[in-house]
């Protein structure tokens, strides 16, 4: 008796449950948002170059971020990040630099062989030879005197040179 009075609550409750649970719910509104991708190759001064696919109204800074980067090298002058992608192919460009802008120059009758071996493909015993030419000709007239000092040729010249003045 106590089963059939279990299973008759259990049906009850059931049946209660039907009738109380609405039967016309209203389904939740779902959008279907498709995303359209686009293929973008950009190309230069980032650390990835290639063709991308994003997501259309994405940004070149987004772009930039999927190519890993700028590279050191990169002119970022130009771009305007915010900017969404329109067209198929960026290039980044290098930067223009004047090396000579930024080198320190030297006076050929006032540097010091500590100076000189500090200067890129001036070897110690180049430096050397400097120095013993300078005090063997009491000083130099003009910068092209370093292709007569030992060691020194014109490919070692032209490499030098800029770093100089009399």
């Amino acid at each position: 008796m106590k089963k059939n009075i279990l299973i008759v609550v259990i049906i009850a409750i059931v049946i209660g449950i039907i009738y109380i649970i609405p039967k016309n719910q209203k389904e939740l509104q779902t959008f279907k948002v498709e995303h359209e991708l686009v293929e973008v190759t950009i190309k230069g001064e980032v650390q990835r170059p290639g063709t991308y696919q994003v997501k259309k109204g994405m940004t070149l800074s987004y772009l930039i971020y999927l190519s890993g980067g700028f590279t050191e090298y990169a002119d970022i002058d130009q771009l305007i990040f915010n900017e969404k992608i329109q067209e198929k192919e960026y290039v980044i460009q290098k930067l223009q630099l004047d090396v000579e802008e930024f080198i320190k120059k030297y006076d050929l009758n006032q540097i010091t062989y500590e100076d000189l071996i500090r200067i890129p493909n001036i070897t110690e015993s180049r430096a050397l030879e400097i120095i013993l030419y300078r005090r063997s000709h009491q000083k130099f007239i003009r910068v092209e005197e370093l292709l007569e000092v030992k060691g020194i040729g014109q490919a070692t010249f032209d490499k030098i040179k800029v770093y100089f003045y009399v």
